[in-house]
C-alpha cells in the first residue's frame, strides 16, 4: 500500500494528464476500473471530489455496479435514482449508494421526467404495466400511479399526463388509449382508439370515429383542420411528421406543410428548426415551414444546441442558425466531427481528436 503523500502525488499526477486527455462518457465507462485499487479511505474521497461532474457520475455508477453485481447502471435522474441491470433477475432502479427505491425487480424499467418510471411486471396472476415514483416508504404497493386491473399498456409520460392503454368494463380486449394525471385522473375526458405523448402542448390521437390521426391540445380539442390517415413516422421538439395516402410526407404541429410544397423529404424537428430537401438541397424551415435562410445544403443533420453539422461541396462544417459557418473548421471526413452535447463537440483537426466548446475554444485534447 503506497502513503497518502505518495497517493497524493499520483492524484496530482492524474489532474495534469486530465487537463491534456478527455475521456469521454462511454470510453470511460469502458475503462477496467483499476484506478480505484491503489487509492483508499480519504484519499479516494478526495480524488473522487475533484473529477469534473460528468466523470463523478460514471465513476459512482461503475462503483455501485461492482459493488452491487449489476451488469451495469445507468445515468441518475434529478432526484439521484438509476436504472441497475442485474446480471440473473431484470432490472432495478437504486440511489446513489446502490441501495434499491423498491424490493422488485422488473423485466422491463424506463426512466420518465419528473422521477417517474415506467415498468413491466410479470406475476402469476398475469403482466403488470405501470408507473412509479420512488419514495421514503420503499414500497411499490405505496407508490405506483395506477391499479394493476386499470393499465393494460403504456407508452410514456410527458407534460404531466400519462399515456395509457386502460381497460374498459371486465373486457381487457376492449382496451382504450388515454391520458390520466398524477392523481389518476383522465385529461381530458375521451376515448381513443390511438395515443401518443403529449409534446409542446399537443398530441396526436386516433379518433375512435374516423379512424384518422390528428392533433389535440390538453383540452381535446382538435388543433387545425388537418388529420391524416397513417401512423405517425416520427415526433420530435412538438412536430409529427406523416405522410399522405400518396406516401408524401408532410409535418403537423401549429400548422401543417410540406404536403404540396416540392420538398422530397424531411428531417425531424429540433430548436424549433427543420431540414427539408427540395432541388437545391436541404433548406431550414421553422415550425410554421417558412425559409429561416436562402442557403441550402448537401447534406444537413439536425440542430443541437445552437449548432447544426452540414455539408457542401464535399465539405462538412457547423452552421448557427442562421446559416453562417459558426467556427474556422471544415473536414472532407464526417466521422471528424461531431454534433454539440452537454457543451462541447468533438472534431479531428490535424489527425488530433480535440473538443470545442460553443465559441470554438478548445475545451479537451
Amino acid at each position: 500500500m503506497q502513503t497518502k503523500c505518495e497517493q497524493f502525488t499520483w492524484i496530482l499526477g492524474k489532474l495534469a494528464q486530465r487537463a491534456r486527455v478527455f475521456c469521454d462518457g462511454l470510453s470511460l465507462a469502458k475503462r477496467p476500473f483499476q484506478d480505484k485499487e491503489i487509492l483508499s479511505g480519504d484519499v479516494a474521497i478526495i480524488y473522487e471530489n475533484l473529477m469534473p461532474k460528468y466523470e463523478r457520475d460514471i465513476w459512482q455508477r461503475r462503483k455501485i455496479a461492482q459493488s452491487k453485481d449489476y451488469v451495469y447502471v445507468g445515468e441518475f435522474n434529478e432526484e439521484s435514482f438509476a436504472i441497475a441491470k442485474s446480471k440473473r433477475s431484470g432490472y432495478q432502479v437504486v440511489d446513489r449508494n446502490g441501495t434499491p427505491a423498491v424490493p422488485e425487480f422488473f423485466h422491463d424499467l424506463k426512466a420518465m421526467p419528473d422521477g417517474y418510471f415506467q415498468y413491466l411486471l410479470f406475476a402469476r396472476e398475469g403482466s403488470s404495466v405501470n408507473y412509479f415514483k420512488p419514495d421514503e416508504t420503499k414500497s411499490l404497493a405505496s407508490s405506483k400511479i395506477f391499479a394493476d386491473n386499470l393499465c393494460q399498456g403504456a407508452k410514456g409520460y410527458s407534460e404531466g399526463l400519462f399515456c395509457i392503454n386502460y381497460k374498459v368494463g371486465t373486457n381487457w380486449k376492449a382496451g382504450k388509449w388515454g391520458y390520466f394525471d398524477i392523481n389518476s385522473n383522465r385529461v381530458p375526458k375521451e376515448n381513443f382508439a390511438e395515443a401518443y405523448p403529449f409534446q409542446g402542448g399537443y398530441a396526436c390521437v386516433k379518433r375512435e370515429s374516423d379512424g384518422h390521426y390528428e392533433l389535440i391540445d390538453q383540452n381535446g380539442r382538435t388543433v387545425g383542420a388537418k388529420s391524416f390517415s397513417t401512423e405517425p413516422i416520427e415526433i420530435s421538439d412538438g412536430m409529427w411528421l406523416a405522410t399522405n395516402r400518396y406516401g408524401r410526407k408532410y409535418f403537423l404541429g401549429i400548422t401543417h406543410f410540406g404536403e404540396n410544397s416540392g420538398f422530397a423529404d424531411f428531417k425531424k424537428c429540433t430548436e424549433g428548426r427543420i431540414w427539408a430537401q427540395d432541388i437545391e438541397g436541404w433548406c431550414c424551415l421553422d415550425k410554421l415551414g417558412k425559409l429561416q435562410f436562402e442557403e441550402h445544403f448537401d447534406e444537413a443533420e439536425p440542430f443541437s444546441e445552437g449548432f447544426a453539422v452540414v455539408c457542401k461541396d464535399g465539405r462538412w462544417f457547423f452552421v448557427d442558425q442562421s446559416g453562417k459557418k459558426a467556427f474556422d473548421f471544415e473536414t472532407d471526413d464526417r466521422d471528424e466531427i461531431n454534433s454539440f452535447d452537454e457543451g462541447v463537440a468533438r472534431i479531428v483537426k490535424d489527425s488530433q481528436e480535440i473538443y470545442i466548446n460553443h465559441k470554438g475554444g478548445r475545451v479537451f485534447e
